[in-house]
């Protein structure tokens, strides 16, 4: 495996995971082809990438793309996204195409009124739907969600474990904070 770190930070500015709201940073695409190049003579074919946001473009997956094709072999991807990502479906068809078959989406509740309390500005309604069309691409998803928050209720947790169990998920990993 091969854990290149494609950015930093998270454009979102919740109060889950990063408070000090770390500025979101890109690595410059071709140094990210020169780090995965260095993989080409070797047997790597799994590759994770490590960012809490994958910056998910036309320009990263085009560079992905090209990468792919002159390599030879499919390598396997993982990535980190952010719930409104999943929506560009067309940039996750082409990465899926290419090999992306795992992606883990941090939801964090079900709940709406635990979402605002965390300032997550997310609509997990469209969590199961938008899984679904990952796994008709062949792509696991795997979700993540907040347990035992200082502010959680009962009620926010009974919306969290609905989420759950309407959603076809590979997994879940529960994050106690």
């Amino acid at each position: 495996a091969y854990d290149p770190e494609v950015s930093r930070g998270c454009w979102g500015q919740c109060n889950v995971g990063d408070p000090a709201h770390t500025p979101y940073r890109v690595r410059p695409i071709q140094h990210v082809v020169s780090g995965l190049e260095a993989l080409r003579h070797r047997q790597v074919d799994f590759i994770r990438f490590i960012d809490d946001t994958f910056p998910l473009g036309k320009e990263m997956i085009g560079a992905l793309e090209d990468w792919v094709h002159t390599l030879g072999r499919q390598p396997h991807f993982f990535c980190e996204l952010r719930l409104d990502q999943l929506r560009n479906t067309d940039l996750l068809s082409r990465f899926a195409r290419i090999g992306l078959c795992d992606v883990f989406v941090g939801a964090e509740s079900g709940s709406r009124a635990e979402l605002a309390r965390f300032d997550k500005n997310i609509d997990v309604a469209s969590l199961p739907k938008q899984v679904r069309v990952l796994r008709r691409l062949g792509v696991n998803v795997f979700v993540g969600l907040l347990l035992n928050a200082r502010s959680q209720t009962r009620g926010d947790l009974e919306d969290t474990l609905r989420l759950a169990i309407s959603t076809e998920a590979a997994g879940f990993y529960p994050t106690f904070v």
